[in-house]
């Protein structure tokens, strides 16, 4: 497992680009999509850990860098395992800092099973998260399960280590959440 990985330029998700990783692999990108194995089939999705048993647990220096035009579109079905959504859909024991990320969608019409919506991370556990900018942020959704928890920059934020002030210097502007909810009120933070 990889314990540090480093943003070595901007990512513009909506231009169709390429960036090299350190090892020289090229990843090309269409909207939110990557190609990692370079068969043209971009139905893999961008989000990183998407499920309970699926996390990132490494550390990630943004190094001042920024995720540009990060659209992330989910019609969710309950066979669907996207229980997190965001750029990180979960993350635990890690630290995460020094990154921007301008102009994110999400957009996702849950039938159960999604427990943490957020720009930045979905569902957040023991992780040190500092030094990060977010603006122009919409987010729709509409939830039969009444069991998600939306958030502008995280959905569901727990610790048992870390403690809740391990989430500092956080930048956040324009933020818009669209909620239709079928049996109840969800968790907005």
């Amino acid at each position: 497992m990889i314990d540090d990985f480093v943003l070595l330029s901007d990512i513009d998700f909506g231009k169709n680009e390429k960036i090299s990783l350190i090892d020289g692999t090229q990843l090309s990108f269409s909207g939110n999509y990557a190609d990692f194995n370079g068969d043209n089939d971009y139905s893999d999705s961008m989000v990183v850990g998407n499920q309970s048993d699926i996390a990132f647990k490494s550390n990630f220096d943004g190094n001042g860098h920024t995720l540009k035009n990060v659209d992330i579109k989910i019609d969710k079905g309950s066979s669907n395992k996207n229980n997190f959504i965001g750029i990180f859909g979960n993350v635990k024991q890690s630290e995460i800092h020094n990154l921007q990320i301008d102009n994110v969608e999400i957009a996702y019409n849950a039938n159960g099973f999604v427990y943490g919506v957020g720009s930045f991370i979905g569902y957040v556990q023991d992780t040190k998260i500092y030094d990060i900018g977010i603006k122009d942020v919409n987010i729709s959704f509409q939830d039969d399960s009444n069991q998600s928890m939306v958030g502008g920059v995280v959905g569901w934020l727990t610790s048992t280590s870390t403690g809740f002030d391990s989430v500092n210097r956080i930048n956040v502007e324009n933020v818009s959440i669209n909620a239709k909810i079928t049996g109840g009120l969800p968790q907005l933070y």
